[in-house]
């Protein structure tokens, strides 16, 4: 993570707090307007498990 924010030149200290979701817990916290996961929707992916 902190290679990933050195890029955008963040020489912050930052605590990682991960959220880890199913697909279909996704889509559902989605559908209910989940604040939090919009906001996710906008940014950038960092890991993706295929």
């Amino acid at each position: 993570m902190r290679r990933l924010l050195s890029r955008y030149e963040y020489a912050y200290p930052v605590d990682i707090e991960l959220h880890v979701y199913s697909p279909e817990e996704y889509e559902e916290r989605l559908g209910k307007g989940d604040l939090f996961l919009r906001e996710i929707e906008r940014g950038e992916v960092v890991y993706a498990r295929r």
